[in-house]
């Protein structure tokens, strides 16, 4: 019923506009007036049974337009999110382990006397006994899932594209263990937490 009153009324709103901003009503009263000529009763009502009829059409096409453009608008949204959670699936668990990690705790290489290290956190992870992450790392590197900081060129960030896996991963509380055990190069101790 509420929905019926609304229509009404802008049925209303869309006739006063036709009847009283009409150029046809302009000059009927200007013929009138000037001409001293009346005009007849059938065609006010005529014009009125005219403008009733386009004010029902012109409020019908609006809620239809309306209607095709909210339609519009989900099926963009849904061709949006179709496209977000083919990145998402796109990604392999250990590359997602890998990239929340790195949102996360951060990743960096380091340079020091034990060679090139990555750090993840404050850890220096061993690349002996942890070849496994570096082989990840340098995958993650070359899908573009990774990026280097090119303001000191050893910092490692998710792109984008990954960004918005973990955003939709984590949305579909999709969750990753890690993959194997990390080895502190410093200590030789497993690092647990991260």
């Amino acid at each position: 019923m509420r929905d019926l009153v609304r229509f009404a009324r802008a049925v209303g709103r869309e006739w006063r506009a036709l009847l009283t901003g009409g150029t046809l009503i302009a000059v009927l009263f200007l013929v009138e007036r000037a001409g001293a000529v009346a005009v007849p009763r059938w065609v006010l009502i005529g014009i009125a049974g005219l403008a009733f009829l386009a004010a029902v059409f012109r409020t019908w096409r609006a809620e239809w337009l309306g209607r095709l453009a909210a339609e519009q608008r989900l099926k963009d949204l849904e061709n949006a999110l179709q496209q977000e959670e083919a990145l998402a699936i796109q990604i392999s668990d250990e590359e997602f382990w890998l990239l929340t990690r790195v949102a996360r705790h951060g990743l960096r290489r380091q340079h020091d006397i034990q060679g090139s290290l990555l750090w993840l956190d404050e850890k220096p992870i061993s690349y002996d006994e942890s070849r496994w992450f570096y082989d990840l790392v340098d995958v993650a590197l070359k899908h573009g899932h990774l990026k280097l900081d090119f303001q000191d060129g050893r910092i490692h960030l998710p792109s984008t594209d990954a960004r918005r896996a973990i955003e939709v991963g984590t949305k579909k509380d999709r969750r990753a263990a890690q993959p194997k055990i990390l080895v502190d190069a410093n200590t030789g101790e497993t690092i647990r937490g991260i």
